[in-house]
């Protein structure tokens, strides 16, 4: 499902009509319980998703495409009994693309219990706005402040802009 829904994504940029963003999604993550199967499978087809869109997207697209990969929510880092997690204040954000800056930004998360927040959540390390607000001023040319209602720090994930 998602390799079609991103092979449809490609294909419409290829035809280069002008589209800036496009939304692809999976569901099947709120994984409360046998989180590590079930989390296993639904990487494996993020994983072929994104071969398939690469796969599919014209070789001139390439330096022109970000990919941005996010969930609506995080998850805690302590198991809750059920071999699985709960919902959670943090979690990643992936960039993807030509002028994606690599590397890990914020902290590398400390799991030790002293370390964690109210009810057990990891502390954020960057807003996952500051990281928005970058692909829409850097990426898309847009007012970042007017479209979230707020500045946010730059973050420097990006080499160059569109």
């Amino acid at each position: 499902y998602l390799e079609r829904q991103r092979v449809l994504a490609a294909r419409l940029i290829n035809l280069n009509l002008g589209i800036r963003a496009i939304h692809v999604s999976i569901g099947g993550f709120d994984t409360h319980a046998h989180q590590a199967d079930d989390h296993a499978e639904l990487l494996a087809h993020v994983a072929a998703g994104i071969e398939a869109f690469y796969g599919a997207l014209g070789k001139s697209w390439r330096d022109q495409t970000l990919m941005m990969l996010f969930s609506e929510f995080g998850r805690r880092p302590e198991e809750n009994g059920d071999e699985g997690t709960d919902h959670g204040s943090s979690g990643p954000i992936v960039l993807i693309g030509d002028a994606v800056k690599g590397g890990m930004y914020g902290a590398q998360p400390r799991l030790k219990e002293s370390s964690l927040k109210w009810w057990g959540n990891l502390d954020v390390e960057i807003d996952y706005r500051q990281i928005y607000a970058e692909v829409l001023r850097k990426w898309l040319r847009a007012d970042a402040g007017e479209i979230l209602g707020k500045r946010y720090a730059h973050v420097g994930l990006l080499r160059y802009s569109l």
